[in-house]
């Protein structure tokens, strides 16, 4: 796991543990390592908080790791987190995804997209997380919003 990982994010571990052990190859391949802090008086915070010694970056909000893995945010509104990897004239869409964005004129639910795209239903799920990754939707708890 740390060779592959762009980011290890160690929520607890004790002073002599698996996680511990993961999180430390992350740190000599070089990748970057992240702790969330624990208490001092904890046997689970040991671990972690030895880490935070060697060298892991301690993480207090979602922007923390946004900020690590690099990945810009648009924060217009302090209560909505939108993430873009994208500038607006460099957003792609392919087949599925545009016939999903021809049926959002207005909030549909998401059940609603499954049956009117002709889309299997798994290609329908891979098509919203794609564009809520775009930043141009929003899921609100089932129906999708298109934001731009």
């Amino acid at each position: 796991m740390a060779a592959i990982s762009d980011l290890v994010l160690v929520v607890e571990a004790e002073e002599k543990s698996g996680t511990q052990i993961t999180a430390r190859l992350a740190l000599e391949y070089n990748r970057e390592v992240a702790i969330v802090p624990g208490s001092i008086f904890s046997a689970y915070s040991r671990g972690t908080l030895q880490l935070f010694k060697d060298g892991a970056h301690p993480i207090v909000s979602s922007d923390d790791i946004l900020y690590l893995l690099g990945i810009k945010t648009n924060t217009d509104n302090a209560n909505d987190l939108q993430t873009s990897l994208f500038t607006d004239d460099e957003i792609l869409y392919d087949e599925k995804e545009n016939i999903i964005l021809k049926l959002l004129k207005a909030p549909v639910q998401k059940e609603d997209i499954i049956e009117s795209s002709g889309l299997l239903a798994h290609e329908v799920l891979i098509a919203l997380t794609s564009l809520e990754a775009k930043g141009v939707i929003k899921d609100n708890f089932g129906e999708i919003i298109r934001v731009r």
